[in-house]
C-alpha cells in the first residue's frame, strides 16, 4: 500500500463518519505518525535537530511562552 500525505488523509478523514473511524485508522496506519512518544517530546527533539530554541520559536511565532 502507498503512503499518503496530509493532504490524501485529511481528504478521507472529512467524508469518513465517526463509526468509520477505526476502520480509517487501520487502513492508512502506514501512512500516519505512531504514537510512540508524548508530543512534547517530538517538539524538543525536533527542536533540538533544528539546532534551535523554544524560546527562539515563541518569539518569531509571537506567541508568549507560557502557552508552549
Amino acid at each position: 500500500m502507498n503512503e499518503k500525505n496530509t493532504s490524501e488523509l485529511e481528504k478521507v478523514l472529512k467524508s469518513t463518519h465517526l463509526k468509520e473511524f477505526e476502520e480509517y485508522c487501520n487502513t492508512n496506519k502506514e501512512s500516519m505518525l505512531s504514537c510512540d512518544k508524548e508530543f512534547f517530546v517530538y517538539v524538543k527533539d525536533l527542536f533540538r535537530a533544528k539546532g534551535i530554541s523554544q524560546q527562539t520559536v515563541f518569539l518569531k511565532a509571537d506567541i508568549p511562552e507560557r502557552y508552549g
